[in-house]
């Protein structure tokens, strides 16, 4: 499953599934977001992405990536990746058997704030020039963790 868009890529409270492959939401200039919702009777819904058979990614070469109160979930790797701000906010990150990527690939900072990441190899957490934050939040690898 892949989305790609010249401008912002939302999934709000939605579930998108891939059975067989990845899922992929990108866009050049704008922000991908997974985040919770409201439904028809007003109960808030995580949204969630996941790859049962492949791996996540969400990038964008113009803007902010963000996770929040949602979960990305594969059997591969998970990666986050975004020339500004790379968030993970109450929300859920877990790559079964490859590594989880958040990637500030320019000016923006890398924040991960009440929420847990686990991959079955290695946890990165990367700012070019931004900071790195882990804030009341779990990070488990089952090989390295690296914040830089």
């Amino acid at each position: 499953m892949k989305a790609t868009e010249a401008g912002d890529v939302t999934n709000e409270a939605g579930s998108l599934t891939a059975e067989n492959g990845d899922v992929t939401l990108t866009t050049g200039k704008g922000d991908v977001v997974n985040e919770a919702g409201k439904d028809a009777e007003g109960n808030t819904v995580a949204g969630n992405v996941e790859a049962k058979a492949g791996k996540v990614e969400l990038s964008t070469e113009n803007g902010s990536v963000s996770n929040s109160d949602s979960t990305l979930k594969a059997a591969e790797s998970v990666s986050l990746t975004a020339s500004g701000n790379v968030t993970n906010t109450n929300g859920a990150i877990t790559a079964t058997e490859g590594e989880a990527v958040l990637n500030s690939t320019a000016e923006g900072n890398v924040t991960n704030t009440n929420s847990e990441i686990n991959a079955g190899d290695a946890v990165k957490l990367e700012a070019v020039t931004g900071k790195v934050e882990n804030t009341n939040s779990a990070i488990i690898a089952d090989d390295t963790v690296t914040l830089e």
